[in-house]
């Protein structure tokens, strides 16, 4: 089984690569290449689009959640803010279902998305706001 999810993980970030040889100039960002740029956008609070890798939902508060997806020295956040309210309920159980591996090792997940929203900071540090399910997607942006 995890051979299957290693050939996915695999087979996703060449088509990403795929995607941006054939697209030099379209705005599908990656978090670990392109943090420089994306922390300048997040200044500005500017949209964007990245391709990342989403990893280790965790609470923030009651009403709101965070998923880390940076390195201590590009720490970067997915923002869900009100997943106790209808859209963001809807946006954290996509994320739970499809890309969220978490412990169960039985149904791994695709692990890696293409996530559309406000960029900004907060304590220092860019992240994106995900506030309704279809700011994530499979596919890059056409």
């Amino acid at each position: 089984m995890l051979g299957v999810w290693w050939d996915l993980r695999a087979q996703i970030i060449e088509g990403y690569r795929d995607y941006k040889r054939s697209n030099p100039k379209v705005p599908a960002l990656n978090t670990r290449n392109d943090y420089e740029q994306l922390f300048d956008m997040a200044e500005e609070k500017e949209t964007a689009t990245i391709f990342t890798e989403l990893r280790g939902f965790r609470r923030a508060g009651r009403r709101h959640g965070l998923i880390g997806i940076g390195s201590k020295s590009k720490p970067f956040n997915v923002f869900l803010p009100r997943i106790d309210e209808p859209k963001g309920e809807k946006a954290l159980n996509l994320l739970k279902n499809r890309y969220l591996s978490g412990d169960d090792l039985l149904h791994p997940r695709r692990g890696y998305a293409y996530v559309t929203g406000e960029l900004s900071l907060y304590a220092g540090r860019p992240q994106i706001t995900v506030k309704k399910a279809d700011q994530i997607a499979d596919l890059p942006p056409s």
